[in-house]
Protein backbone atom coordinates (compact mmCIF):
# COMPACT_ATOMS: atom_id res chain seq x y z
CA UNK A 1 0.00 0.00 0.00
CA UNK A 2 1.17 3.14 -1.09
CA UNK A 3 1.22 6.01 1.45
CA UNK A 4 -1.10 8.73 2.01
CA UNK A 5 1.07 11.47 0.55
CA UNK A 6 2.01 9.58 -2.34
CA UNK A 7 -1.60 8.87 -2.94
CA UNK A 8 -2.20 12.59 -2.88
CA UNK A 9 0.78 13.18 -5.04
CA UNK A 10 -0.65 10.94 -8.03
CA UNK A 11 -4.02 12.03 -7.91
CA UNK A 12 -3.12 16.14 -8.06
CA UNK A 13 -0.42 15.01 -11.03
CA UNK A 14 -3.76 13.03 -12.81
CA UNK A 15 -5.67 16.62 -11.73
CA UNK A 16 -2.93 18.75 -13.33
CA UNK A 17 -2.83 16.47 -16.86
CA UNK A 18 -6.39 16.35 -16.61
CA UNK A 19 -6.73 19.93 -16.93
CA UNK A 20 -3.93 20.33 -19.66
CA UNK A 21 -5.56 17.59 -21.55
CA UNK A 22 -8.73 19.54 -21.45
CA UNK A 23 -7.00 23.07 -22.32
CA UNK A 24 -5.80 20.91 -25.47
CA UNK A 25 -8.90 19.63 -26.58
CA UNK A 26 -10.35 22.86 -26.08
CA UNK A 27 -8.13 25.03 -27.71
CA UNK A 28 -7.93 22.06 -30.97
CA UNK A 29 -11.83 21.44 -30.53
CA UNK A 30 -10.78 17.87 -30.55
CA UNK A 31 -13.87 16.25 -29.51
CA UNK A 32 -12.80 12.87 -28.91
CA UNK A 33 -10.22 14.27 -26.11
CA UNK A 34 -13.18 16.22 -24.57
CA UNK A 35 -14.94 12.87 -23.47
CA UNK A 36 -11.70 11.01 -22.44
CA UNK A 37 -10.97 14.44 -19.68
CA UNK A 38 -14.87 13.91 -18.95
CA UNK A 39 -14.13 10.42 -18.08
CA UNK A 40 -11.12 11.33 -16.36
CA UNK A 41 -12.52 13.90 -14.59
CA UNK A 42 -15.59 12.01 -13.26
CA UNK A 43 -12.58 8.60 -11.90
CA UNK A 44 -10.90 11.56 -10.35
CA UNK A 45 -14.37 12.70 -8.76
CA UNK A 46 -15.34 10.00 -7.55
CA UNK A 47 -12.18 7.98 -7.05
CA UNK A 48 -9.41 10.64 -5.95
CA UNK A 49 -11.73 13.13 -3.80
CA UNK A 50 -11.08 11.82 -0.70
CA UNK A 51 -7.75 11.19 -0.89
CA UNK A 52 -7.01 14.79 -2.15
CA UNK A 53 -9.25 16.96 -0.06
CA UNK A 54 -10.83 14.38 2.47
CA UNK A 55 -9.63 16.28 5.38
CA UNK A 56 -10.24 19.52 3.91
CA UNK A 57 -14.04 18.00 3.81
CA UNK A 58 -14.22 16.82 7.47
CA UNK A 59 -13.30 19.88 8.97
CA UNK A 60 -15.96 22.01 6.56
CA UNK A 61 -18.64 19.73 7.33
CA UNK A 62 -17.54 19.78 11.20
CA UNK A 63 -17.45 24.03 11.05
CA UNK A 64 -21.06 23.39 9.13
CA UNK A 65 -22.29 21.80 12.06
CA UNK A 66 -21.06 23.81 14.54
CA UNK A 67 -23.02 26.64 13.03
CA UNK A 68 -25.72 24.75 12.37
CA UNK A 69 -26.16 24.17 16.60
CA UNK A 70 -25.77 27.80 16.86
CA UNK A 71 -28.47 29.43 14.81
CA UNK A 72 -30.38 26.57 16.22
CA UNK A 73 -30.09 27.73 19.84
CA UNK A 74 -30.06 31.83 18.74
CA UNK A 75 -33.58 30.67 17.24
CA UNK A 76 -34.91 29.07 20.14
CA UNK A 77 -33.52 32.10 22.52
CA UNK A 78 -35.93 34.51 20.41
CA UNK A 79 -38.68 32.31 20.17
CA UNK A 80 -38.69 31.78 23.83
CA UNK A 81 -37.86 35.60 24.73
CA UNK A 82 -41.24 36.63 21.86
CA UNK A 83 -43.43 34.35 24.45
Amino acid sequence: MMSKDIQKFLWFLLLFSDICLFIFAIYTSNFPSIFVVIIVATIIHFKGNEVMFGEFDRKRKAKYEERKKEIFKIRKQRAQEKK
